[in-house]
């Protein structure tokens, strides 16, 4: 199977997994908000359903994050074979506690590996696809942007310029295309 196909076929098994660790990240903190204004003078106090709340985000997040923790400590001693799931877990739309962190971390891992053609394609993909909504990442993102930077892609960050209105979007467009023009690490 090749790489796109690897990655596709991670991504599809991530998901799931990604979204339901999503949705009790979620689940947990409209919990919290509630138990806060039940219980204002004792913030100590938590409501069963918040501890249930707490308990399912834990699981959750416990799955994917092992499997892309086996994923990233399997890459980081070679076996590249595991990438398809670090790139997958890039990939994936929206956030959960802690999951900009450990992207973050694999943007570092990702920016020192030598990577192919179809390899630098998808990741450019994922970039134009998180500028938007990436969290703590974003910074890691764009310094490795060097590494992965086609001219498709460069025409993609100055098309996506030209469309956007929003501030924060500019802003983030124009810092991928200093880094790019400049040769900054």
């Amino acid at each position: 199977m090749s790489f796109p196909q690897c990655f596709q076929a991670e991504v599809s098994r991530l998901a799931p997994l990604f979204a339901a660790a999503e949705e009790a990240d979620k689940a947990f903190h409209q919990s919290w908000e509630n138990g806060k204004k039940k219980h204002r003078s004792q913030r100590q106090k938590q409501s069963d359903l918040h501890d249930r709340m707490l308990d399912r985000f834990r699981q959750t997040t416990r799955t994917i994050d092992r499997i892309v923790a086996d994923a990233f400590t399997e890459a980081k001693k070679g076996d590249h074979s595991k990438l398809p799931s670090l790139f997958a877990y890039l990939a994936l739309p929206g956030r959960y506690f802690r999951s900009g962190y450990q992207r973050a971390d694999i943007w570092r891992f990702v920016k020192k590996l030598p990577l192919d053609e179809e390899q630098r394609n998808i990741l450019c993909r994922i970039i134009l696809s998180q500028i938007e909504t990436a969290g703590p990442e974003f910074v890691e993102m764009t310094r490795a942007v060097r590494r992965i930077s086609t001219i498709p892609f460069r025409k993609e960050l100055n098309h996506l310029l030209e469309c956007t209105s929003k501030d924060y979007m500019i802003l983030r467009i124009r810092r991928i295309l200093s880094i790019l023009e400049s040769g900054l690490p």
